[in-house]
């Protein structure tokens, strides 16, 4: 079965002015669909202080 996927991201801010949210997508290269497409969302908790850290991959 083939189907398309269209991929968008949009995140607000919370107590603080700054946002550390993350989002990331991977496709497949062409001629590997059938391994599929990953997604990773994380929300930052910016206010535990590092939210930054706690959401993005280092």
């Amino acid at each position: 079965m083939a189907f398309d996927i269209d991929i968008g991201f949009t995140s607000l801010t919370g107590k603080k002015a700054v946002n550390e949210d993350f989002c990331a997508a991977m496709l497949p290269e062409p001629g590997k669909e059938g391994f599929g497409a990953i997604c990773a969302i994380a929300d930052g908790v910016s206010t535990g202080g590092k939210g930054k850290e706690a959401a993005q991959p280092q």
